[in-house]
């Protein structure tokens, strides 16, 4: 399995911007945190994807991503055995 993950120092610009979105074109799982999730807030469109597709924002990020008219399908992790995150997901409406 191949995953990109574009994260923090990956800039803002339009440049990386052009990249977020040939990659989310793709097939590819990939997982957006950072300034890759700073791209979505301004380039929303972007998130209308059908392969996996993992973000990691914290309050200020998601804050920003679940604004306006566009919602998201968030995922809650319920509590399971394992390591940190490793119950199953349950969807919770944005």
């Amino acid at each position: 399995m191949v995953l990109w993950l574009p994260g923090p120092d990956s800039y803002t610009g339009e440049d990386s911007a052009e990249l977020l979105a040939a990659v989310l074109r793709t097939d590819l799982p990939v997982l957006v945190d950072a300034d890759g999730l700073t791209i979505l807030a301004e380039h929303r469109d972007l998130l209308a994807r059908s392969a996996p597709t993992l973000i990691t924002p914290h309050a200020g990020e998601l804050s920003r991503l679940s604004a306006g008219p566009a919602r998201l399908s968030l995922c809650q992790p319920e509590p399971g055995p394992g390591t940190a995150g490793g119950g199953s997901c349950t969807a919770a409406g944005a």
